[in-house]
């Protein structure tokens, strides 16, 4: 009789050895262990062969009939509504329904191509009528400079010529 230790054990099942520790404590374990005097837990080579073993599937035993395993409803080309509207079938149950969905589908991307042209054309206008205003006026010094007015902007550093502060007030946050 062969034992193993429980890291290879654990190897051999894709488990960790917590696992197999757990395993062992809620009760589950189905592969043979013991535990030496020295509290140290050896598995049972030939329990865990016949645990590895039992998930595996069987040999097959005949061969496959292909008629019988697979379906033609899969094996049909699927056809498109086009070739479908001449079927009364078809026609008749969804076909009314896809034709309708067709329509509104080009007729909202008609719509959104009319949108496009107007929008191009809209903004195309406004950048003619931005230029003429531009080349209508005269520019001024305060059309690329401004005022800044003292408390708008302070500056992120010390002056040179400051007193340093008598006291150092200490910030705990």
């Amino acid at each position: 009789m062969s034992f193993l230790k429980p890291h290879k054990v654990a190897a051999a099942l894709g488990v960790t050895t917590s696992a197999l520790r757990m395993r062992r404590f809620r009760g589950s374990e189905t592969i043979d262990y013991i535990v030496n005097n020295k509290g140290r837990v050896m598995y049972d080579a030939k329990s865990l062969e016949d645990h590895i073993n039992s998930f595996s599937s069987p040999p097959r035993v005949g061969k496959s009939i292909p008629g019988v395993t697979t379906s033609d409803a899969f094996d049909k080309p699927k056809r498109s509504h086009a070739t479908l509207t001449t079927d009364h079938r078809y026609m008749h149950s969804i076909g009314k329904i896809n034709e309708r969905r067709i329509k509104q589908k080009a007729k909202t991307i008609e719509q959104e191509i009319v949108e496009d042209r107007e929008n191009q054309e809209y903004l195309k206008a406004q950048v003619r009528e931005a230029r003429l205003k531009k080349h209508n006026t005269i520019r001024k010094e305060n059309d690329y400079i401004r005022w800044v007015h003292q408390n708008e902007m302070t500056p992120n550093w010390k002056p040179i010529h400051a007193a340093p502060k008598a006291k150092k007030r200490f910030s705990y946050y």
